[in-house]
């Protein structure tokens, strides 16, 4: 199966609000304006009135105004628009594969797993946890392998039952470590909601990984 790369949407929300903020700021240009107006026209000289053209083109700058105001508001239902665009089309991943760091369930077989190593490690290991964060396994890996297929097994012999489990890799230099880098894994996408800043996509497990987080779909 081909494997696209994902990258993170800009936050329609965010966009929103700064589109709301311009629009107030504008509004109250707009007041200011016409107040400034009226007060010059009060308090003008009788015997040394303003110029009507000078008048054409304040009345010229207050239609600028006005326009500035309404195509602030296009742009704001513009932006709420394609925000529901886009979490519709994000639907279309329900029932597709993720990758990221998020827990794995392990029911038995083996988990893919896709690790990340520093170039400053010599050797590395695998560090199994359970769903609380405590750590319940290692696995010393042979090189560097691109793909880790985890079939529950430990180095001291144990055999992990059914369960939630984080992966990492440390990585060590002449025995050291140096380094503690990330294990992704593979999960099916159930629901895609959004909480205004990004995408959170609902594993099958029910895990949550947010579109940022995710590296690859399949």
């Amino acid at each position: 199966m081909s494997v696209t790369d994902v990258s993170s949407t800009a936050s329609v929300q965010t966009t929103t609000a700064q589109t709301s903020k311009g629009a107030s700021a504008l509004s109250s240009d707009f007041e200011t304006f016409l107040k400034m107006m009226t007060v010059q026209m009060q308090n003008q000289d009788p015997l040394n009135p303003v110029e009507s053209t000078d008048f054409a083109v304040q009345l010229a700058t207050f239609s600028q105004v006005e326009q500035q105001v309404q195509t602030n508001d296009y742009l704001n239902e513009l932006s709420l628009a394609f925000g529901k665009a886009g979490l519709a089309s994000q639907a279309q991943l329900i029932g597709r594969f993720v990758q990221s760091a998020a827990a794995s369930e392990y029911t038995g077989g083996t988990i893919e797993l896709t690790p990340d190593y520093s170039v400053d490690a010599d050797t590395h290991v695998l560090v199994i946890r359970d769903d609380s964060g405590v750590e319940v396994g290692r696995r010393a890996l042979d090189g560097a392998p691109e793909v880790i297929n985890w079939s529950g097994a430990t180095d001291d012999g144990q055999q992990l039952g059914a369960g939630t489990y984080t992966f990492a890799i440390e990585g060590y230099a002449t025995g050291e470590l140096v380094s503690t880098t990330s294990a992704r894994t593979w999960g099916v996408i159930r629901q895609v909601q959004s909480d205004g800043t990004d995408s959170a996509l609902i594993l099958e497990n029910g895990e949550t990984v947010y579109e940022s987080e995710v590296t690859a779909i399949r």
